[in-house]
């Protein structure tokens, strides 16, 4: 059994363990923590990383985060490239599996199969004179379920395709047509498709995700033109060692779509002019606006009730989804500071529907709340469009100190419904000034009981200058 040493000893070693076991001799394990060095982690001594260099054994990166920047590192001590595997992670249903391959693309074996038994809906190729578009994304995500729906809808030639590591999309094929829906559970699985895969005349990755740069040189064999479209976690969040990553990915494409003028000229001053021609500015459309009209008409006694929001409180959201990037915690601390005449007036709720995995930090921002005796309502089941639409005709403030975004839909469907936004100043919203649309802005979030308290004692006088914002967003 080859020998093998993991680098990481956090949450991703413990969960990797069983299967690492059963294909590699474990030495030990190293990581860059101090604080782990001469623990043990199972049955294996923690180490310090200078403990691997120069040894000949296959290094196992446990770690999804930090990655490039330990393969790096690995590199940087002379660990041969191909020594050096990574895990990558795909979540079925509510559960994390991880995938252990080699970071070099070149090493994957392909399988001895055929194309046709990684499509969900078994669909034989057909040549035809459609057009063919493939669009990639690896998590389900309702945009891409309207993106596919609509333009199904507008494009009666064009052949929309599906490849996906998440099967959720199955139980949505209903609303679209589908020509095939490809399932990947491994970087194999993935490899192999796209090696099947005939050219298709579009292939559109939603969004920038490792997937797609680790195949970046097979995407772009198979796609007459490559488009991507950035969304603010693939550019804001990604430490500079993933933009490299990323970067041969984007200089291939033919289109990168972006959502606002401030990220695609920071996009374009950090990968150089040579892509900003191909750079287009192409906001999400935000089909739930429909849905929002509709719900007008319906009473705010029955949405509450059916939301199980207390009556008659001031109705404050917190952030749109689980992420810690929205800073929770940081929010919850400062909202105890609010008085206790305003705190009576007020119920938080904080939609955490998804990602999944994140109960335990869920768990935290319950107790964080419960500490600071704020009324609250925690949302974390799966919520229909109609429950979405409804939630937003109801909403009378947004706080939205996430850490970076690009131009949340979700912001923008709380203003369509009246609420007054209180967001973040850090964030790239030149856009909606030029547009007229009021929102108020903090410097921090330490800052937002003050606004906050202004805002609900003079509620009405807000939601008077935000009347526009209805029209405005529609436009």
């Amino acid at each position: 059994m080859m020998e093998a040493v993991i680098f990481g000893a956090g949450q991703v070693c413990a969960e990797i363990l069983p299967d690492v076991e059963k294909q590699f001799r474990v030495l030990y394990i190293v990581d860059n923590n101090k604080k782990f060095w001469g623990t043990k982690l199972k049955s294996y001594d923690v180490k310090s990383p200078d403990e691997a260099a120069g040894r000949v054994c296959k290094i196992i990166i446990a770690s999804t985060r930090y990655v490039f920047e330990i393969a790096g590192q690995l590199k940087r001590m002379g660990m041969a490239e191909d020594d050096i595997l990574m895990c990558s992670g795909f979540y079925v249903g509510e559960r994390c599996t991880y995938d252990i391959h080699p970071v070099n693309e070149k090493l994957i074996q392909i399988k001895d199969t055929q194309l046709i038994k990684f499509d969900t809906l078994k669909n034989e190729e057909i040549t035809c004179r459609n057009t063919k578009v493939l669009i990639g994304v690896s998590f389900f995500s309702t945009f891409a379920v309207q993106l596919i729906k609509n333009l199904s809808k507008r494009y009666q030639n064009i052949e929309f395709s599906l490849l996906t590591s998440d099967e959720k999309y199955y139980e949505n094929t209903l609303l679209f047509k589908l020509g095939h829906l490809y399932i990947y559970k491994s970087y194999t699985d993935l490899k192999t498709i796209l090696t099947l895969l005939p050219t298709y005349d579009v292939i559109h990755f939603l969004w920038i995700e490792a997937e797609w740069s680790f195949y970046a040189n097979l995407a772009r064999r198979k796609a007459k033109r490559l488009v991507l479209t950035v969304g603010g976690s693939d550019f804001y969040r990604a430490s500079e060692p993933e933009k490299e990553y990323k970067r041969k990915l984007i200089l291939c494409a033919d289109y990168i779509n972006l959502e606002n003028s401030t990220t695609r000229k920071e996009f374009i001053e950090y990968y150089g002019r040579e892509v900003s021609k191909k750079t287009k500015l192409v906001p999400y459309g935000m089909e739930l606006l429909d849905d929002i009209d509709e719900m007008e008409i319906v009473s705010d006694n029955i949405k509450r009730k059916e939301l199980n929001i207390p009556p008659h409180k001031i109705i404050v959201t917190c952030g749109y989804n689980a992420h810690s990037a929205h800073q929770h915690l940081q929010l919850v601390e400062a909202l105890g500071n609010i008085s206790d005449d305003v705190k009576e007036k007020i119920v938080c709720v904080f939609p955490m529907t998804y990602p999944v995995g994140k109960d335990v930090y869920i768990q935290s921002v319950s107790e964080a709340l419960n500490k600071k005796r704020l009324d609250h309502v925690i949302f974390t089941d799966f919520m229909s469009d109609k429950l979405i639409a409804q939630y937003a005709t109801l909403s009378d403030i947004m706080i939205h100190v996430q850490t970076t975004d690009a131009l949340s839909s979700a912001m923008r469907e709380e203003m369509y419904g009246g609420a007054v936004v209180i967001a973040g100043k850090w964030l790239p919203y030149e856009i909606l000034y030029e547009k007229g649309i009021y929102f108020l802005n903090v410097e921090t979030v330490e800052d937002v009981p003050e606004i906050l308290e202004d805002v609900v004692k003079n509620l009405g006088f807000y939601k008077s200058k935000c009347r526009n914002n209805r029209c405005l967003i529609r436009n």
